[in-house]
């Protein structure tokens, strides 16, 4: 950061000062952050100013992301309504207002799109080779997937990905409401095992497999911070 900083030719305060922040604010990103890389909601507006002195946005976003690596929480995406479009290059996945339950379950109809989340496409790459049409964002009710998965956290799903033949996270649709579930092989042909991580209160369930239709395949979870 230092380094990008002082190529562009700013100091700590031009720097906040164009970023809208306070100069200690900046400083604590460039000086005492202990993560291991910038969240998103710093490295948007800091790449936005360095890129007007000419540094390319994705020096800075490789700090967001080194590698590809990285875990990104809920609060790191930006936020986009519907109809606009992404400033910074980013692939907007639909939010859906659609609840998959993690406990007793809930039923679902077909919602509509809500807004959207831009992610970086370096880090859905990472994620998933799959067409950005294939992703959506719904939300998680309950305690069944407790610790992975809390009440009210998020989840990206791949819709192209629905063979239960492969163990997996996925949202299945049974019982007339969405799940979110662990998929294991089961003992008897034609069946698959629905597990949840709370097994203490929900036990392992044998299923046939006609009567389980996987919605997609889950790739990554938000949570509020």
């Amino acid at each position: 950061m230092k380094a990008l900083r002082e190529k562009a030719g700013f100091s700590i305060r031009g720097i906040a000062d164009f970023m809208g922040i306070s100069p200690s604010g900046y400083a604590h990103y460039e000086q005492r952050i202990k993560e291991p890389f910038l969240p998103m909601k710093f490295a948007v507006p800091f790449s936005e100013a360095l890129e007007k002195r000419g540094i390319p946005r994705a020096e800075v976003m490789a700090l967001a992301h080194p590698g590809g690596s990285g875990d990104l929480t809920e609060s790191d995406l930006i936020r986009v309504e519907q109809e606009h479009q992404p400033e910074n290059g980013s692939t907007l996945v639909p939010v859906y207002d659609v609840h998959a339950s993690a406990g007793g379950g809930a039923i679902n109809h077909e919602e509509p799109e809500v807004y959207s989340l831009a992610f970086p496409p370096s880090y859905l790459k990472k994620l998933t080779s799959s067409s950005p049409g294939n992703l959506a964002i719904i939300s998680v009710k309950g305690e069944s997937m407790e610790p992975t998965l809390l009440d009210d956290d998020i989840v990206l799903l791949d819709a192209s990905k629905t063979n239960l033949s492969y163990d997996g996270l996925f949202v299945l649709r049974f019982d007339d409401a969405l799940h979110v579930k662990r998929v294991g092989r089961a003992p008897k042909k034609g069946h698959v095992t629905i597990i949840s991580d709370n097994k203490d209160l929900y036990p392992p369930m044998l299923m046939s497999s006609e009567e389980v239709e996987a919605v997609g395949k889950v790739l990554w979870y938000g949570r509020r911070v």
